[in-house]
């Protein structure tokens, strides 16, 4: 990421990683229309159903990007 801060090309990383620096200007998108798909695992080491609180956090982050997938890709970021 410090390449590409320092003005020194392009690269493809997670919005959660860039959000910050998008929101500030130090970044810009270069193809706005341009999205890459990415899976999430939720890694946990107890049956999921063992867990009240392992299964109500798993089924939260699951919603929330099913959530975050629909939304329009041309959103601002400010």
């Amino acid at each position: 990421m410090h390449w590409a801060l320092n003005g020194k090309g392009i690269m493809l990383r997670s919005e959660w990683d860039v959000l910050p620096f998008l929101r500030d200007g130090e970044l810009v998108r270069v193809l706005p229309d341009y999205a890459q798909s990415a899976n999430i695992w939720a890694v946990y080491q107890m049956p999921l159903y063992s867990s009240a609180k392992l299964k109500v956090c798993v089924e939260f982050f699951s919603q929330y990007c099913r959530i975050m997938g629909r939304t329009d890709k041309s959103r601002s970021v400010t």
